[in-house]
């Protein structure tokens, strides 16, 4: 009662409260005051905390061309240096570095002085700069094309990517971004694709190419041409041998020493020479690409152009990610003093959730679960935005799941409003998963299925995952809890991946950071001791490999520990090699290049 008057008199002692659709119905204990949000837990009030965001609202700066040089503009609250390097193209690549301040979000970088120090300056060149903040990170990183030996003009420059994504025999997806709009054209193997306007952010599809191919193009930018090289795939249903990657989480874990603000480019780079060094056909990324932990869409952009900017630099493969709790922006409110409080998913979640903006950064396939309805009401679904999609390669088949959908996180407090458990898969996410399992099972082509998802079923740790210390916990929406807990939830997901299809291989994921594989078969204890509900009778067996990265406690014990083998703090890379029937994996250190871990995980002929 003394919760219920003390909120009560929250809400209504002259409160600007902030309307329904800004607070979404779900959540309970929120409300406005002089301006700010509030959470109540128990009689305690917390307010929300944003977290320190960069100040940075262009972070390429967006370049103009001057008398002498070019001209930045990063945003007016932004103080720091800019670090800027001219390369030009004559016999070889020559280059000039420079400093230039940044005051008042404004830079200059002073071409015309440094052009004595060339041995000869063509009238073109690439200005290549990172962005650092007044203590010297670099929060951001980009370049730009000039002509022009004074006054200099800026030119139409990719800024992010090429990415080739979204293979198939036919074709495939190029997309990129530019520094400013403009029409694109694609030009490969006597194909033509156009940009539908002038835009920034481009998507074009190919279709049309003979299967299993190299093809040589090149996107033109007005009268400039960047070469790509695309190889379509064989038919599907081809048990040609390949190998693709699971990496590890590339996010930099220590921000305030950070390299580059949200990413680990020394760790990616390590990643991505390791890939192109066993060929591989794809990577997929389980989460956590970035640092994350922010309270803005904006800041989650920076560090996931941080991410593109550094993968294109350094390698065309393909890939695919899956959306993290790193990933995830929050609502957080804090109480410093009692070091506690609620961090709650990103709302107005149905303008634009965290899911939402994470999708609009990547080129994803669009043909996953659409959402979930958390109200009754169907107009108010909540949708996943490619954060769940399934693809195929050759034989195989992957499907990959958001485990973090509508998460809060808890700092040392009760959850006190509705939301979501980290692992714990939805109502409509699960009949996709579903739908899919049983699509798959009847694909004769299709010998295998990887199930890519963050969070891990069975967690290292004595809580997350599907686990929760054995508690079989219920999320809640409107102060209604959800008719499944987290057991049942599990157990009815096992019960589709085990015992509903033959080819399942494995569930990867990426939360702890560790590597190590669980073998779960009939035998593998998965219950607490004292469990009185229905238990599911497990009549197959699948790997659950787990690509964490460094920083993991110590292994500790939950039922199926004794089942748990190859326990590493280690940076790894996790190689399948699919030879038809037959699956071999090798586990890789990305810092010592040390085999960590080599199994068979499906036995037959290669």
């Amino acid at each position: 009662m003394q919760r219920i008057l003390v909120l009560y008199f929250l809400l209504c002692s002259g409160s600007n409260v902030i309307s329904q659709t800004e607070i979404p119905d779900f959540y309970r204990n929120i409300f406005s005051r002089d301006g700010s949000l509030h959470i109540l837990v128990d009689t305690l009030v917390l307010t929300e905390q944003a977290s320190e965001s960069m100040n940075l609202t262009a972070p390429d700066g967006n370049p103009l061309g001057s008398d002498v040089g070019l001209i930045f503009d990063f945003g007016s609250g932004f103080q720091g240096q800019l670090a800027w390097q001219l390369c030009v193209q004559n016999q070889e690549v020559e280059c000039v570095s420079r400093l230039s301040p940044i005051e008042q979000g404004i830079a200059e970088a002073d071409i015309l002085s440094i052009m004595d120090s060339l041995t000869l300056y063509p009238g073109v060149g690439e200005v290549h700069y990172r962005v650092k903040d007044e203590v010297g990170n670099v929060v951001s990183r980009s370049k730009t094309a000039i002509e022009g030996s004074g006054p200099f003009k800026v030119q139409h420059t990719i800024v992010e990517g090429p990415f080739i994504n979204q293979l198939h025999p036919h074709g495939g997806t190029i997309s990129f971004k530019t520094n400013k709009p403009v029409l694109v054209r694609i030009s490969i193997g006597g194909l033509e694709v156009e940009d539908i306007r002038e835009q920034e952010q481009h998507v074009l599809h190919i279709n049309g190419l003979e299967t299993d191919s190299v093809y040589s193009g090149a996107i033109i930018l007005e009268d400039q041409a960047v070469p790509f090289t695309l190889q379509t795939t064989p038919r599907t249903g081809t048990q040609r041998p390949f190998i693709f990657a699971l990496a590890p989480p590339t996010g930099n874990r220590d921000s305030l020493a950070m390299e580059l603000y949200g990413v680990d480019d020394k760790l990616l780079s390590r990643v991505l020479n390791l890939a192109e060094s066993k060929n591989v056909a794809f990577i997929q990324f389980n989460g956590d690409l970035i640092t994350g932990n922010v309270t803005r869409p904006e800041d989650q952009a920076l560090q996931l152009s941080n991410w593109k900017k550094t993968y294109s630099d350094l390698s065309d493969i393909p890939f695919y990610v899956t959306y993290g709790d790193r990933e995830v922006i929050t609502r957080n409110f804090i109480d410093t003093i009692l070091n506690m409080g609620i961090g709650i998913n990103y709302f107005p979640s149905r303008k634009g959730n965290s899911e939402a903006y994470f999708s609009s950064h990547f080129n994803l396939p669009e043909n996953g679960a659409a959402g979930e309805v958390v109200d009754g009401n169907e107009s108010t679904e909540l949708r996943y935005n490619q954060s769940v999609y399934s693809h195929t390669y050759l034989n195989c088949a992957f499907i990959i799941l958001n485990t973090e959908f509508l998460t809060n996180k808890n700092y040392n407090a009760d959850f006190s409003t509705d939301g979501n458990f980290s692992g714990y898969i939805m109502e409509e996410q699960l009949d996709w998963l579903r739908s899919m399992l049983s699509f798959y099972e009847e694909e004769s082509h299709i010998d295998h299925i990887f199930i890519c998802q963050h969070s891990p079923v069975f967690p290292n740790d004595s809580v997350g995952g599907m686990w929760y210390g054995g508690s079989n916990v219920k999320p809640s929406f409107r102060g209604v809890s959800l008719d499944q807990g987290v057991l049942d939830r599990r157990d009815e997901y096992l019960q589709l991946l085990t015992n509903n299809s033959s080819k399942v291989r494995a569930i990867l994921t990426s939360e702890e950071g560790n590597y190590h594989k669980l073998h779960i078969t009939p035998e593998t204890p998965i219950y607490p001791e004292d469990y009185a509900g229905d238990e599911v009778r497990i009549k197959g067996s699948l790997y659950q490999i787990n690509n964490g990265g460094h920083g993991a406690r110590d292994l500790e014990m939950n039922p199926w520990t004794t089942f748990v083998s190859n326990f590493k703090n280690s940076n790894a890379m996790v190689f399948f090699e699919m030879y038809g029937a037959q699956v071999f994996v090798t586990v890789i250190d990305v810092m010592t290049e040390e085999v960590l871990d080599q199994f068979i995980l499906v036995e037959g002929r290669r």
